[in-house]
């Protein structure tokens, strides 16, 4: 106990001492956390979006705080806000305007005359120690209240995840069974590990126990595995080659089948599309030790691989586990250019800027808004520069996803100017008792989506809305009493759009999720596109986090159920391909692009 009280103090101490000098030690809200992009605030025990503090956009305060403390800019806002309104010119009285709205969207609105108080700001840092301090002695201790940490977790499932009643019957049962697992083990790893399985089972791939891959056992299986025609291929980190020169496919480890080996690893995986499922059920088998637990074997400090030809020939390698996780990066590894055929390629592999132009970004201190229209820009000079190209392939394989933008800039460089405006995306948002259900707003205009009453469409979107309704029959249709008025999302063309669109092939994978599917699926609206390769893995959730106190962690889970404009879900779907084109074994180690030469053929022999 005293040691707990020495560290207590210390990290107390550190925090004082690490505050920037002045009146430093006031806040307006009890609470601070960080999610998506957004702040979520905590005002007399209830939690919204902060928006704004007098008069000031929150995303500009941000801005600010990043270019006076860097990467402390969180710290600061939490502890030293009237410090940082200080430095910004606008220091705070005794009492603020903060502009708020609910999680999860909704209207905004200003709460009025909210006290800056010491107290505030003591109990902002109060419980971040705390809470710091309850995992290290959770952790150090293994002391879990089970019971309760179960029941949190099933209540926040049910009061806030979109799916919770459409992908698990009985909840209860479900948390019962692993609870039985468990059996005596109330240590923070069993614990936390039970709950990502919970949280596997809703079919929402965006859900997850947060630091649950922090219990998971050391050692690793040094190879990198992935399904190509033929089978799964196992192949070196740095694509050089196949783990075995002459044997591409994997058939066993340490005698049992790699089917077996998936099986076991596939309880940490959401049970989703089947192409999600063996894709990170693949990745999951890196974890070698973990999934040896599973399978009741014990660890061990080698592996043995039994591979094959296509012929079936198998031989053993044996490897040493390795020390750390091998990574996949991007696939495929290749920029945009003009292929030899006169087709053009534009390589689109992340919907969030790179990392080099983040840099760039916090560098020149551009708020967000500066950095996404640098970003879509260089898109659209990506696109000039294949201007000219009778047919174009726009190549998203393995691109995980990030925000929207990019597929509105890249629709309207594809659809006709005469087109009528598409409607790419129908989604409706699980709101609370506390919230009103037909809010003209919106909730999820931080995905583009807005309800059909929306004062921001024009005539024609609105006529593209109404034949959308009466030809969309959803795949499934959530209770009425939790869930929002349906949101869309619409792509009209602009100044940029051609008299003449080309053909274009775009190329997807079991690599594409979430801001990708929605991708995919825009794009297959379109009548001159064609969606080449495998399935998408199927994700489209906007996640949002939850504290669970008593395991120490946040879960995150969907708040919306987002469907294509088939009327199937993303979520355990995926968008199909009109035409499939598999992988092969050397595509997965640069020798070969299958994929690619067949959307090159395609567009060549389609190409008037």
């Amino acid at each position: 106990m005293r040691l707990f009280c020495v560290l207590a103090m210390m990290l107390v101490t550190a925090a004082v001492s690490a505050q920037p000098d002045g009146n430093t030690q006031r806040a307006p809200f009890t609470g601070v956390r960080y999610t998506e992009g957004e702040a979520h605030i905590e005002i007399e025990g209830e939690w919204y979006v902060w928006q704004g503090i007098d008069g000031i956009a929150y995303r500009d305060l941000r801005a600010f705080a990043k270019k006076v403390a860097g990467e402390m800019w969180q710290s600061r806002l939490e502890e030293d806000l009237d410090w940082v309104l200080t430095e910004h010119g606008t220091p705070a009285g005794e009492t603020v305007e903060l502009l708020v709205s609910p999680i999860g969207g909704g209207e905004p609105r200003t709460l009025e005359a909210v006290r800056m108080t010491r107290q505030n700001r003591q109990l902002i840092k109060y419980k971040q120690t705390m809470a710091e301090l309850e995992r290290a002695r959770q952790i150090r201790e293994g002391k879990i209240d089970v019971e309760a940490t179960f029941g949190e977790l099933a209540e926040t499932i049910r009061s806030y995840h979109a799916y919770a009643s459409l992908r698990v019957d009985d909840l209860d049962a479900v948390i019962q069974g692993e609870v039985g697992k468990l059996g005596d083990r109330d240590d923070w790893g069993s614990v936390v590990l039970a709950a990502q399985r919970v949280v596997c089972r809703l079919g929402d791939g965006h859900a997850r126990a947060d630091k649950w891959n922090e219990a998971l056992a050391d050692g690793y299986l040094p190879v990198l595995l992935q399904h190509a025609r033929g089978g799964i291929v196992a192949f070196n980190q740095d694509r050089s080659g196949y783990v075995d020169p002459a044997r591409p496919y994997i058939v066993a480890i340490d005698g049992l089948s790699i089917e077996e080996w998936m099986s076991a690893a596939s309880v940490y995986v959401t049970d989703g599309s089947p192409q999600l499922i063996q894709r990170r059920s693949l990745r999951m088998v890196r974890w070698i030790n973990m999934v040896r637990d599973e399978l009741g074997r014990p660890h061990a400090d080698s592996v043995t691989l039994t591979l094959a030809d296509e012929q079936g020939s198998e031989a053993d390698v044996e490897l040493s586990i390795a020390s750390s996780r091998p990574i996949y990066g991007d696939w495929p590894r290749s920029q945009t250019r003009l292929l030899d055929s006169g087709v053009g390629y534009l390589r689109l592999a992340s919907m969030q800027p790179s990392d080099e132009l983040e840099d760039l970004a916090d560098e020149r201190n551009w708020e967000d808004e500066k950095l996404e229209s640098v970003w879509i820009e260089e898109i659209h000079r990506e696109i000039d520069r294949l201007a000219d190209c009778p047919a174009l392939i726009i190549d998203v394989r393995g691109n995980g996803g990030g925000v929207r933008e990019p597929t509105v800039a890249l629709m309207q460089r594809i659809m006709a100017a005469d087109s009528e405006p598409v409607v790419v995306n129908a989604a409706r948002a699980r709101i609370s008792r506390a919230q009103d259900a037909g809010d003209t707003d919106g909730y999820l205009d931080n995905r583009m989506l807005y309800p059909e009453a929306w004062d921001g469409w024009s005539e024609e979107e609105r006529s593209a809305i109404a034949h959308f309704r009466e030809r969309f029959e959803p795949a499934w249709t959530p209770e009425d009493g939790s869930f929002s008025d349906w949101h869309y999302m619409v792509v009209s063309p602009s100044e940029r759009s051609p008299q003449n669109p080309r053909p274009v092939v775009v190329l997807i994978d079991d690599g594409c999720f979430s801001a990708t599917d929605i991708f995919a699926a825009a794009m297959g609206e379109l009548p001159n596109v064609t969606l080449m390769g495998q399935a998408t893995s199927g994700g489209s959730a906007r996640s949002i986090g939850y504290d669970l106190e008593h395991l120490g962690v946040e879960v995150r889970l969907g708040s919306m159920v987002s469907y294509q404009p088939s009327g199937e879900l993303y979520d355990g779907v995926g968008v199909q391909p009109d035409v499939v084109v598999e992988r092969v074994a050397t595509d997965l180690i640069g020798e070969t692009d299958r994929v690619l030469e067949e959307a090159e053929r395609y567009l060549l022999k389609n190409v008037k």
